[in-house]
């Protein structure tokens, strides 16, 4: 007659018991960040580096054309005022803490 303990028998151990050791420590997690982390980390860094390419683009664009600084003017009016909310909210978030 064998006795296990009532925790082996859950279903979160069976999980972990299959998997690796050196899994185990990073379990539900990303390159050591949990998905919360990453996902943040997507949102600031990966979403500003592309923002400044859609900038870079933009002024090629304008520079391509000839355009004269109102034209230059309008067309980062029109093509990056949508970024400009997007910067601004970030900035109010950092301002209240949220």
């Amino acid at each position: 007659h064998v006795v296990v303990p009532q925790n082996l028998l859950t279903a979160s151990y069976l999980v972990r018991a299959s998997v690796p050791k050196v899994a185990q420590r990073v379990y539900g997690r990303m390159m050591g960040f949990s998905e919360a982390q990453f996902a943040g980390f997507g949102l600031s860094f990966g979403l500003g580096a592309f923002m400044l390419y859609m900038l870079f683009i933009i002024g090629q664009l304008a520079w391509e054309s000839k355009a004269g600084r109102f034209g230059t003017f309008v067309i980062f009016l029109g093509l990056a005022f949508g970024m400009l909310g997007f910067v601004t909210k970030l900035v109010i978030q950092y301002a209240i803490g949220i």
